[in-house]
């Protein structure tokens, strides 16, 4: 690594993964520019998928402990930090079921070049997997990052997942904990909105992409499902309000549960509209997704608890 280059970052937490995390490291191995490292953050694994020991020799390859599991927002905290400490321009944040293409450093660092007003950028997710749920989860998990989609600022109700994101780290207005720690899902949602309401700016370009391995069986699917639509509330709120305002809260939820389903559903089917008309054919689907995700909304607000990770106290 050349001293005189600015220090770019790929950071993949990890936490008992498979086989499928040596792909992506020997993957982004082959393709490693000279001013960039790989910050591996192991959030407290009990053991390691076969030959990652032989890869962290790499001499591009910084490997971070943790010694219990602080979630995935708790290990990018971690890498965050430490590339923070050693001056990193910027970071690049990939997990680590994913394949990235060939070019997917080289291209998130052109497009932060070309793009200089940009803080924050996200790349398209490609899923892969055969089956109705494996099909059902590309759909209803990957509207904001299709392939196919043009370059587009992010707005609105829409974000970007850490799964493809990378970031100008001294651009970014936050000084420490860029992810909510506390929350099991949806840290990235809340890192968008955070980020764009102190005046940062978001953009989806295609270019940069990965492949991930899609649910392919219904349990997989429900639970992941059911997990999103549990940390709504505590993703805005976390643990505030008083039994009785969340129940008075969930009523009035339940009243406008159809509401939530039809608007959540067009938020979805939109983007992949956009794309192709075949796509009108998930539309009764999504519906039912998101009529099933209510229940998991009234959940967590009852018992936002449910949605977040408390942490040990050492």
């Amino acid at each position: 690594m050349t001293g005189n280059q600015p220090l770019n970052c790929v950071v993949i937490p990890f936490h008992n993964s498979g086989p499928e995390f040596i792909t992506c490291l020997d993957s982004l191995l082959e393709n490693l520019p000279d001013n960039c490292r790989i910050i591996l953050v192991d959030d407290g694994s009990e053991e390691y998928p076969k030959g990652l020991n032989s890869r962290t020799e790499n001499q591009n390859i910084s490997l971070l402990k943790h010694g219990y599991s602080k979630g995935a927002g708790g290990a990018r905290n971690t890498a965050i930090q430490w590339c923070q400490e050693h001056h990193a321009q910027l970071v690049i944040l990939l997990d680590c079921d994913c394949i990235p293409g060939s070019d997917f450093i080289q291209t998130h660092i052109r497009l932060h070049s070309e793009n200089p007003q940009v803080e924050c950028i996200g790349g398209s997710i490609q899923g892969v997997g055969a089956g109705l749920w494996a099909d059902l989860d590309r759909v209803a998990s990957w509207f904001t990052s299709i392939p196919e989609s043009e370059p587009r600022l992010v707005q609105g109700l829409y974000h970007i997942p850490t799964t493809n994101m990378s970031l100008k780290l001294e651009r970014i207005p936050l000084k420490h904990d860029f992810f909510d720690a506390s929350l099991i899902t949806g840290e990235d949602v809340k890192f968008v909105n955070q980020i764009r309401k102190k005046g940062c700016n978001v953009w989806f370009f295609p270019e940069p992409m990965v492949c991930h391995k899609d649910r392919a069986s219904f349990l997989s699917f429900a639970k992941h499902q059911y997990r999103w639509g549990r940390h709504t509330y505590a993703m805005r709120f976390g643990g505030k309000g008083s039994f009785l305002f969340r129940l008075i809260l969930a009523s009035v939820f339940g009243v406008l549960c159809p509401m939530y389903t039809a608007a959540s559903t067009l938020i979805n089917i939109i983007p992949w509209i956009k794309v192709s008309k075949k796509y009108w054919k998930y539309t009764i689907p999504l519906l039912a997704i998101y009529a099933f995700k209510s229940i998991a909304v009234v959940e967590g607000i009852l018992w936002p608890s449910l949605a977040l990770k408390f942490q040990k106290i050492q």
